[in-house]
């Protein structure tokens, strides 16, 4: 945490794949949904969100808000653990109403309809890739699309989808094991269901 020019602000250069080229030119969104996410909330809060250095193939980001704006002490794994334990248990609708309204609250109805065209999109283009992936299983298109689903249904409540690819993504890194294929078609009947939920909120926007 640092302060430039009066303003807090985070340097994170967490190793990952990056952003793509098209979008370090921009020097703002990356690939991902929570990015999208995080760049929406920041320029609502009034602050920036820029990529470290376009330069180069990491993602280390530079967010900078106005000092006035709290910034919450990050969660340990064991508490997030212990909310996503908590959260499977009592979670029974494909999407979790209350994390979806926080989501309207924070990010604005009037980037909904946006928003909920992204989830859509990376929701079914995953599902495509795992519909193609059961037999023989594509271990590696697996891994990469149930990781993308980890992301993007944690952003929007999908606790249902969320835990069905975490669990899909975890078998994944054992071949050898079997019922891999039962995995990805349990984790394909969560994404129908998260993909009705997000087009009846697009209908209703």
């Amino acid at each position: 945490l640092a302060v430039f020019a009066g303003r807090a602000g985070i340097r994170d250069g967490a190793g990952s794949p990056g952003a793509s080229g098209q979008h370090r030119d921009h020097g703002t969104e990356g690939d991902g949904i929570g990015l999208h996410i995080a760049h929406k909330l920041t320029e609502r809060a009034g602050g920036s969100l820029r990529l470290a250095d376009p330069s180069t193939s990491g993602a280390g980001m530079i967010l900078r808000l106005p000092p006035a704006l709290a910034i919450e002490e990050p969660r340990g794994p064991e508490r997030e653990a212990a909310e996503l334990t908590a959260a499977g248990a009592e979670a029974d609708p494909a999407v979790d109403r209350a994390a979806f309204d926080a989501l309207v609250a924070m990010i604005g109805p009037e980037m909904m309809p946006e928003l909920l065209d992204r989830i859509e999109s990376d929701v079914a283009s995953a599902r495509d890739a795992l519909a193609g992936a059961i037999d023989p299983p594509a271990v590696e298109v697996i891994r990469a699309k149930s990781h993308i689903l980890i992301s993007v249904a944690g952003s929007c409540g999908a606790t249902r989808l969320q835990h069905a690819a975490t669990a899909l993504n975890a078998a994944a890194r054992d071949p050898a094991a079997p019922g891999l294929g039962d995995q990805v078609r349990a984790c394909l009947a969560e994404i129908a269901a998260a993909l009705e939920f997000v087009r009846a909120e697009r209908t209703a926007c």
